[in-house]
């Protein structure tokens, strides 16, 4: 992990961070625009490890007089460096000018993709702590057509519509993360066919919803098992409330899928144990991929200072400290269709455990013990509470008690 906590630190501290992820590279003059997406230089995972790659966007401006806005022609690609493998996509999309800013797009990719995800927007250098999966071990091999479109149906709202294909391989069994050596073990291994719809809407108060519509089958050496229809819906949101002296920091979601879904579709509740950066939007005393849900309901909030206790930096080791402590406390329910009285079921070749008794975490920590760059880190202290009769309870205190460094982007 240490090299995880290095490369988290230079994604952190790239300049790139305070000014977004398209990088424009020809002059802002002219009508048409070339942008480096710095979000596709590096990102991490578990299993591909470090990623590495280049994106492109290219953006065609039209006059007042055209239907037309904006078109905009893209594509990225990357390499894992741990399962060694190229991934890739295409994008073309354009901006309509009309009141409702729309946006239809198609795109192709072939990347992998999370598992159970929960997170509802796309990975950025600026949210890369706040992914859900960060820690995530189960992925698929995907190849993905979508058609779709977003646009604003009244002020402050954001809507979308897609329709996509997917074919996914899964990569991990019930154990372990799989690394295939070649195309025939590849092709071994459980292949999905999926045809979905999904529908999202937010509001920039921090509300956001999605709800997923689909069908499918998936093959494997044992023959074919059918999904669907199923129904996968979302709902998120995040609100920083501030006083005076202090600001609280809430994160929640909830969700629900019908009996046929393949696990994919279904709620990843593991979180960020086993690593040394606190994040945001999962529990950080779960094992990664531990707790997995058909129905869930998580919270999370942090009482943090807005200002620092004090304020210092030295000029000669160009470092300082702005120390701003909080207290935090998460938790989380959930339960899968099919369980015992444990709350765990085998289901889609996986034996699944959901917080069917509930999960708690307390903690207190220290933002901005070190400011070096655009960057601040600190330290934190968790505790995980589980009743004693639950299935995921561990008796050892070793194994409730976790220490973490905090990171953010320092704002002047």
């Amino acid at each position: 992990m240490k090299r995880v906590l290095l490369l988290s630190l230079m994604a952190i501290a790239l300049p790139m961070s305070a000014v977004g992820q398209l990088w424009r590279v020809n002059s802002k003059e002219s009508k048409n625009g070339l942008y480096v997406d710095l979000g596709r230089v590096w990102s991490y995972n578990l299993y591909e490890a470090s990623r590495w790659g280049v994106g492109l966007r290219y953006d065609v401006g039209f006059d007042a007089t055209s239907p037309l806005e904006r078109l905009s022609l893209g594509g990225w690609t990357g390499y894992g460096t741990a399962d060694r493998r190229w991934k890739w996509g295409l994008h073309m999309g354009t901006l309509l000018r009309n009141k409702w800013k729309t946006e239809p797009y198609v795109a192709f990719d072939h990347d992998l993709t999370p598992d159970a995800e929960r997170t509802q927007t796309e990975y950025s250098v600026n949210s890369m702590l706040s992914t859900a999966s960060l820690r995530a071990q189960r992925f698929s091999d995907t190849y993905r057509a979508a058609l779709g479109a977003t646009w604003m149906p009244r002020k402050g709202y954001k809507a979308g519509a897609e329709v996509r294909w997917s074919q996914e391989r899964r990569l991990y069994d019930n154990t372990q993360m799989m690394y295939p050596a070649n195309d025939a073990e590849r092709d071994m291994l459980p292949s999905y066919r999926l045809l979905e719809a999904r529908f999202s809407l937010s509001h920039r108060s921090g509300w956001r919803g999605e709800l997923l519509a689909g069908s499918g089958h998936c093959t494997d050496q044992g023959g074919q098992i059918g999904f669907g229809p199923y129904l996968r819906g979302l709902l998120q949101c995040e609100r920083v409330p501030k006083w005076k002296y202090l600001q609280l920091e809430l994160f929640g979601q909830a969700g629900i899928t019908t009996g046929s879904v393949p696990y994919s579709r279904m709620f990843g509740l593991g979180g960020g144990w086993g690593g040394s950066l606190y994040l945001d939007r999962c529990l950080l005393t779960a094992r990664a991929d531990e707790l997995a849900a058909n129905t869930f309901l998580l919270m999370k909030a942090r009482l943090i200072t807005r200002e620092p206790l004090f304020d210092v930096f030295f000029q000669t080791f160009q470092v300082g400290m702005c120390p701003r402590p909080f207290v935090m406390a998460g938790g989380a329910w959930g339960m899968l269709w099919g369980q015992n009285d444990e709350g765990s079921v085998w289901y889609d070749g996986l034996q699944l455990q959901a917080p069917l008794q509930g999960i708690a975490e307390v903690g207190i920590g220290v933002d901005g013990l070190l400011h070096w760059g655009l960057s601040d880190w600190g330290v934190a202290l968790v505790c995980r509470l589980t009743p004693q009769s639950a299935a995921y309870h561990f008796a050892q205190p070793a194994d409730n008690w976790l220490l973490i460094f905090t990171a953010a982007l320092h704002v002047d």
